[in-house]
């Protein structure tokens, strides 16, 4: 991910100086005004002696080995820094991007609120809500006006086990008689090409506020089945507020629109409010409840609209530096004309998100769904009841040549119906690669 130096954006100066530079802290100073810093580490580790080591040769070994990408040196001399000086303003807002880049959010997003109460100039202030808002919502830059921008795209190739979800069977039960099923109603694997574009935007509204949208699009083109190609668009925006340093309140409307195949111009289109409200109860435990109030639309006069409610409790933990779980709670309800497409749901799952370094993380995850409509279709005497299973596993591996992610995901979808038609099993393995601008 390209993202514009914090340092470039402060404009705070550092205060615990030393007084009197040598040539050596002069030399390595001119190296990194070059945009040498692997030059200037090495100039200033050569006659480095940490007994010894003033606050001005701490802090410029900490941005060379920063900028030649040694994290954990820099993080350590940073810190060796704020221990002299906790009240080191330039030096956390350093420190908090060289530790978000190594993954630990938790840890630059206290850093942030550190400097946030030392009441910094306004442009300072906009930047830190702007990377604050960058850690609580990914695919977010900042940047020194204050308003947030950040491109994104993203190519893959999937293999598709059961494209059209649809049972192994050959015969089905409909009417109390047996009908056998078409080659297109029976599970058919295919592959595809999926290409996934995205735009964000963040305007700071004041101190502890901003505006923040997002705008993506997914294109999804099967080799044989065409009717399952798609395409969706979708759009989120609306104000989050800082309610306080522990607890965020997003308000987004959400808008979306999906295509199916290549004849009508859209299957259906959607819009609603999805509020988020998130609680940091500790540098490692975050609680988060999202709930989605929308309608969806469908163009054929056959399918009657629907209305959704979705309510989604959450937690996060960070086990440590590297790994963070999570778990969470769905519970739906869809309503609509006929009663036999209106259901409930209800839901849980679990991820852990491991980050081995700089450059590689995994990921894992669970969860279960189960879903009862409200009647019987006429085609069946009973009322449908599905079990959904799934569980994926994930790598991602950045490309520092390119400044990209490259990514291995499989999941695997188990759907157990009382109904056979809508019994199936699924896989899919998808590898895409990832690049924001």
């Amino acid at each position: 991910m390209k993202k514009v130096l914090l340092s470039t954006l402060i404009g705070l100066s550092f205060v615990g100086y030393a007084q009197n530079s040598n040539e050596t802290l002069q030399q390595a100073t001119a190296l990194l005004n070059r945009g040498q810093p692997a030059q200037a580490y090495q100039l200033l580790q050569q006659g480095y002696q940490a007994d010894k080591a003033g606050n001005q040769e701490l802090f410029l070994l900490g941005m060379a080995a920063k900028g030649a990408g040694n994290k954990a040196a820099a993080k350590g001399y940073f810190e060796q820094l704020l221990a002299r000086d906790p009240s080191a303003a330039r030096v956390k807002l350093e420190l908090a991007e060289t530790v978000f880049q190594q993954g630990d959010k938790q840890y630059a997003r206290n850093l942030l609120l550190d400097v946030k109460k030392m009441n910094p100039p306004q442009g300072v202030l906009q930047n830190i809500n702007g990377f604050i808002a960058q850690i609580d919502n990914p695919n977010v830059q900042t940047s020194r006006s204050g308003v947030s921008w950040n491109f994104w795209g993203e190519v893959g190739f999937m293999v598709d086990s059961n494209a059209n979800a649809a049972p192994a069977i050959d015969t089905v039960t409909m009417y109390k008689i047996p009908f056998d099923l078409s080659d297109d109603a029976k599970e058919t694997n295919d592959t595809a090409k999926v290409v996934k574009l995205g735009v964000s935007n963040a305007v700071a509204l004041g101190k502890n506020a901003s505006w923040q949208t997002q705008l993506s699009m997914h294109w999804q083109d099967y080799t044989d089945l065409s009717s399952l190609d798609s395409l969706q668009l979708s759009l989120q925006t609306g104000p989050s507020f800082a309610l306080s340093n522990q607890t965020t309140l997003s308000l987004p409307v959400t808008a979306n629109r999906v295509k199916f195949g290549h004849g009508e111009p859209y299957y259906y289109y959607g819009y609603g409010i999805s509020p988020r409200l998130n609680y940091r109860v500790s540098p490692q435990l975050r609680l988060n409840l999202a709930g989605t109030v929308a309608n969806r639309n469908y163009r054929s006069d056959s399918k009657p609209n629907v209305k959704t409610l979705t309510l989604t409790p959450s937690l996060q933990y960070a086990v440590s530096k590297q790994g963070v779980l999570g778990a969470g709670l769905t519970l739906g309800r869809e309503s609509s004309d006929n009663d036999f497409d209106s259901n409930r749901s209800l839901g849980i799952y679990g991820n852990y998100r491991h980050q081995f370094n700089d450059s590689l993380m995994a990921s894992f995850s669970l969860g279960y769904e189960g879903q009862n409509y409200d009647d019987n279709e006429p085609a069946f005497s009973d009322k449908r009841k599905d079990k959904l299973f799934n569980v994926g596993v994930s790598v991602s591996k950045r490309i520092a040549p390119i400044d990209a992610d490259i990514s291995l995901s499989v999941s695997h979808t188990k759907n157990n119906s009382n109904l056979p038609l809508y019994d199936y099993k699924r896989t899919q393995t998808y590898l895409s690669i990832n690049k924001q601008f």
